[in-house]
């Protein structure tokens, strides 16, 4: 028989048992009843208090302001897909030919070039990214070029984009095969380079790298390449041209 008396034993007084069950299976508490979720930030992009996805901990975070580079030296950031992964051998490795390339290239610089790989990899190809930009570095490092390090962009374009980046480590030209990425970054003062996109297998960027070179002369370059930052009002959506076409 139905006892109206006994009905608040089958109800609970508030939310907590429902929030602690929530808490034990799913490893984050449930929303309380009238609060909304947070909204996305750089921080918890998918909005969920509690919850980020665990390939959001293996991106590796910009850049800092205080980057450790050779200031005699011209630093030059080079796109990994599309711009320098196309060509590699089935063994992920670059052909003896191109590294003959970039050797020439390190001469007529003097050997004052640096190389640095700066990459937007999205959060699906960032382990496959790293480990296959490293292992090129790895290679070149070894066979004594100055290559040293991958960055990695939360976005392509934007305050985290690759123009933060070029701007952090005090680079003076980019080499990518996206326009809007080109176009943000020639804002900042730098040579930019478009590379000819995946079916580029023989780096043909490098002998306009390398003509630059000859053309501007280190010092020059040193002195007047420099990135100056760009104002908020400069900055490109995230996605670029991808957001707004007139970018490409």
């Amino acid at each position: 028989m139905y006892r109206p008396e006994t009905c608040h034993r089958l109800i609970p007084k508030d939310n907590s048992s429902i929030r602690n069950k929530a808490k034990l299976r799913f490893g984050f508490s449930a929303p309380r009843p009238g609060r909304p979720s947070p909204e996305p930030t750089p921080d918890r992009p998918e909005g969920v208090a509690g919850t980020i996805p665990r390939h959001y901990h293996q991106q590796p975070k910009l850049v800092s302001k205080v980057v450790h580079v050779n200031t005699s030296n011209v630093v030059v950031c080079i796109d990994w897909h599309d711009t320098i992964d196309q060509a590699l051998n089935p063994i992920g490795e670059l052909s003896s030919r191109l590294v003959d390339k970039l050797r020439v290239l390190t001469r007529v610089a003097g050997n004052r070039i640096e190389f640095h790989i700066v990459s937007y990899a999205g959060w699906s190809k960032v382990e496959s990214t790293k480990a296959g930009a490293e292992h090129v570095i790895d290679q070149l490092v070894s066979e004594g070029l100055p290559f040293k390090e991958l960055h990695l962009a939360r976005a392509p374009c934007g305050r985290q984009g690759k123009a933060s980046i070029v701007s952090a480590l005090q680079a003076h030209c980019l080499v990518d095969d996206r326009s809007d990425i080109i176009n943000e970054c020639r804002q900042l003062g730098i040579k930019t380079i478009k590379s000819e996109g995946r079916n580029d297998k023989e780096l043909t960027w490098i002998a306009e790298v390398e003509d630059w070179l000859r053309h501007e002369g280190i010092d020059y370059i040193l002195h007047s390449r420099r990135p100056v930052p760009l104002r908020p009002d400069q900055y490109y959506p995230p996605h670029g041209g991808k957001e707004d076409s007139s970018l490409w």
